[in-house]
C-alpha cells in the first residue's frame, strides 16, 4: 500500500487555493525580474487584504540579497535578506503553513520602522526551498531555524536578533525559543508569537472542534490518535509527544504572544499557557475580542503595531525611536485602544474584559 503523508495532502490542497488566489496579482507586473514580480504581487494583495499603504514594501531591490543554506539533512532553504541600514539589529521572519518568504516583508514593516534589517526564508517544502518527502509541520523546521540563526550570526558580528512567527512560524520560534540549552548563546533578544500553538495535539483538537463536521467532533480523540500513529509510521516521529515547552528550563529572552479569541484554527488559550508557564517578567500576552487566524494586521492593526513596537522598545531600553516609528506606520501611542482586547497582560498591568 502506498504511504500517504496526510500533512502533505492537506498542504497541496491549501497551497493550490492560495496559489490560485495569488496568480492574478502576478500578471501584468511590467517586469520579467522574478524578485520585482514577487514584490509587486504581494503589494497588490496587501492593498486588497490589509488596506494599509504603510504595509507596502517599497525597498530598493539592491537592498535585497537572495541566498540559501544547505541544512544538515541536505535540504536547500531559500533566504531573502533586506538590509536597510548598517546596524546590527535583525529580525528573522517565519511564515505560516503554505505561505512564503516574500509575504513576511509586509509583516516586517513595523520592525523596519524600528530600525531592523530583515531576514525572511521559505520553510522546507515551501516557496523556493527544496521539496521534501515527509512533512513534519514544525519539528524538522525548528532545526532549520537553528541553522538560519547560526548563518545570520556568522554574517553579522554581535548581531541583535529578534524572532517573529505567524501560526506554524510561531510554533517554530516557540520550539526553539523555549529550548533553553539550545538558544542561550544565539544572540536572540526577543520573540513575538502570533496565533501560535503549543503542540500538534492542541492544534488538531482545536481544528476538529471548530472546523470539522459533527461526526469528526464526536470522534476527534480517535481520529487524532489514529492520525498520529500513522504519521509516526511514516516518519518515525512521535508527533503526539512533541510539546514546545518540553525543554524549557528558564526564559532566555522575553516573548510577546498575540491571538484572537475567535480564532478557529489555533487555540487562543495556548498563547495564555505559554505566558503562564514561562513566568518571565518581561513576557506579554494580548487576546483580542475580534479577528481571524493570521489576520492581526487587518483586524487589529493599530494595537498589533503599537504594542509590538512598544514591546521591542521596552526590551531594547530605548523609547526615543518610538515617535518616529509611530509616524512611519501612521499610528500613535493611544491608537491601540481602537482594538478591543479580552486579555492584556504587560508586566504588572493586567486587563480582563
Amino acid at each position: 500500500m502506498k504511504k500517504i503523508n496526510l500533512f502533505k495532502l492537506v498542504f497541496k490542497c491549501v497551497k493550490f487555493i492560495h496559489g490560485t488566489l495569488e496568480k492574478p496579482c502576478k500578471l501584468f507586473t511590467g517586469t520579467r525580474v522574478r524578485l520585482k514580480k514577487e514584490i509587486k504581487s504581494i503589494n497588490r494583495i496587501s492593498k486588497l487584504l490589509y488596506r494599509k499603504k504603510e504595509l507596502l514594501f517599497n525597498e530598493p531591490l539592491e537592498n535585497i540579497e537572495e541566498t540559501f543554506i544547505l541544512t544538515k539533512d541536505k535540504v536547500k532553504i531559500s533566504i531573502s535578506m533586506c538590509k536597510i541600514n548598517e546596524g546590527k539589529k535583525w529580525v528573522i521572519m517565519n511564515h505560516w503553513f503554505t505561505g512564503h518568504k516574500y509575504w513576511m516583508y509586509i509583516w516586517a514593516k513595523p520592525f523596519m520602522a524600528m530600525g531592523y534589517n530583515v531576514l525572511t526564508y521559505d520553510l522546507r517544502d515551501h516557496g523556493k526551498s527544496d521539496k521534501v518527502k515527509e512533512m513534519t509541520l514544525g519539528i524538522a523546521e525548528t532545526k532549520d531555524l537553528e541553522e538560519i540563526i547560526n548563518f545570520l550570526n556568522s554574517k553579522v558580528e554581535d548581531a541583535y536578533i529578534g524572532l517573529f512567527g505567524v501560526s506554524l512560524g510561531a510554533f517554530i520560534i516557540n520550539n526553539i525559543g523555549n529550548n533553553t540549552e539550545l538558544i542561550k548563546d544565539k544572540n536572540i533578544k526577543w520573540g513575538i508569537s502570533d496565533v501560535g500553538y503549543i503542540s500538534l495535539n492542541s492544534l488538531l483538537v482545536h481544528l476538529l472542534s471548530n472546523r470539522m463536521i459533527k461526526i469528526a467532533k464526536r470522534r476527534k480523540d480517535i481520529l487524532i490518535k489514529g492520525f498520529f500513529n500513522y504519521q509516526k509510521y511514516l516518519t518515525n516521529i512521535g508527533f503526539d509527544e512533541y510539546d514546545s515547552l518540553d525543554k524549557f528550563e528558564y526564559a532566555v529572552f522575553p516573548f510577546r504572544y498575540t491571538h484572537a479569541i475567535a480564532d478557529n484554527t489555533t487555540c487562543p488559550l495556548d498563547s495564555v499557557k505559554f505566558f503562564l508557564k514561562r513566568k518571565c517578567p518581561n513576557d506579554e500576552v494580548t487576546i483580542y475580542k475580534k479577528g481571524f487566524h493570521a489576520f492581526s494586521l487587518r483586524g487589529n492593526y493599530f494595537s498589533t503595531v503599537v504594542d509590538n513596537m512598544n514591546f521591542i522598545a521596552k526590551i531594547e531600553g530605548d523609547t526615543n525611536q518610538l515617535e518616529e516609528a509611530y509616524k512611519i506606520m501612521n499610528v500613535n501611542k493611544t491608537s491601540g485602544f481602537k482594538n478591543k482586547k479580552t486579555i492584556d497582560i504587560k508586566g504588572e498591568e493586567i486587563t480582563f474584559k
